[in-house]
C-alpha cells in the first residue's frame, strides 16, 4: 500500500521454461500507478518491479506472508535476460 507519493507497479510473466538456471526472458503484462491511499496485492512468486515516480520519497507499507530471510527469491535483469537466486541475510549474521 502507498501512504504518500506514488509508486509505479510493473508486472511481468516469465516466457522461458526456467530450464537454464541463469537465463530468464520476461514479458510485461501490465503497468499502473499506486498513489496515497491505494493498495495492491501481488500473487505469491508474482514477478514485479516497483519504482518511485516522484521527486520526493514515497511512503509505502508491505505486508508479507513469510519472512524474506527464510525464502529464496529470483532477481531478474531484464536487459541481460538473466536471473539470479538471492536470499536476504539476517541482521547481525
Amino acid at each position: 500500500g502507498v501512504q504518500t507519493g506514488a509508486i509505479r507497479m510493473t508486472r511481468y510473466e516469465r516466457v522461458d521454461d526456467g530450464s537454464d538456471g541463469d537465463f530468464a526472458e520476461l514479458r510485461q503484462t501490465g503497468e499502473f500507478q499506486l498513489t496515497g491511499g491505494n493498495a495492491d496485492v501481488i500473487a505469491p512468486w508474482g514477478v514485479h518491479e516497483l519504482l518511485n515516480t516522484m521527486e520526493e520519497p514515497a511512503q509505502a507499507f508491505v505486508i508479507r506472508s513469510r519472512n524474506l530471510n527464510d525464502v529464496w527469491r529470483n532477481r531478474f535483469d531484464l536487459e541481460h535476460k538473466t536471473v539470479k537466486r538471492v536470499k536476504s541475510t539476517r541482521l547481525g549474521d
